[in-house]
């Protein structure tokens, strides 16, 4: 799989920070990649809890499906597969002396017999977490 981390410092509370972060409908606002994105159930944000992603990536947009895989204090990681390609993002709020800081750990892969564009996708991929990384820290840096 490939792995993109991103470390972004925010001015944000910590607690602040991970609401926005762990509800990732959020990320059609932060991600550029991210065409429309919504909550498909209710309640509090919890292991099971499901967001329905429009993304574009390349000339194309699918809708992927990203479930709560993770949820453990201010760590939250997202699991989405469509067809042969599997999206693991996982999102982790420490908290700072002035804010907090945000690792975003972005990942996709294709398996089967796609496998092979492996290589390629991660240098694509790589941009793309490079604009989603620029939006968001930007986002982290404004007032609450």
């Amino acid at each position: 799989m490939s792995h993109q981390l991103r470390l972004m410092p925010s001015t944000w509370d910590a607690d602040a920070a991970f609401a926005y972060m762990s509800d990732f409908s959020n990320a059609q606002i932060w991600d550029p990649g991210v065409v429309r994105a919504r909550r498909i159930d209710d309640g509090p944000i919890a292991v099971g809890s499901a967001f329905e992603l429009e993304v574009k990536f390349g000339p194309r947009t699918s809708v992927m499906r990203y479930e709560v895989t993770r949820l453990v204090s201010r760590s939250v990681t997202f699991r989405a597969v469509l067809g042969a390609i599997r999206s693991e993002d996982t999102i982790t709020v420490e908290e700072t002396t002035d804010g907090c800081t945000v690792s975003y750990d972005a990942g996709i892969e294709i398996s089967g017999a796609g496998a092979i564009l492996n290589p390629a996708l991660a240098l694509v991929f790589r941009r793309v977490v490079d604009r989603a990384a620029t939006s968001l820290g930007a986002i982290l840096m404004e007032s609450e």
